[in-house]
């Protein structure tokens, strides 16, 4: 298999408790493993503490 020396960007959308959080590091540790060199960027796109401050989104404890 040839490669195409293209980036790879990933998206999260996710809830923002401590395993929706914590996911992205998780994917990202897991994805480079397999692919130590590729070009790979990891952007958590929703829900962010910005967001749930913007707009007053409801919250409750974990």
């Amino acid at each position: 298999m040839s490669e195409c020396n293209k980036p790879a960007f990933l998206y999260y959308f996710g809830d923002y408790d401590p395993s929706g959080c914590d996911i992205t590091r998780a994917v990202e540790a897991g994805i480079r493993e397999f692919a130590p060199f590729a070009e790979i960027h990891f952007q958590r796109v929703a829900v962010t503490r910005e967001q749930i401050d913007h707009w007053a989104l409801p919250t409750r404890p974990t």
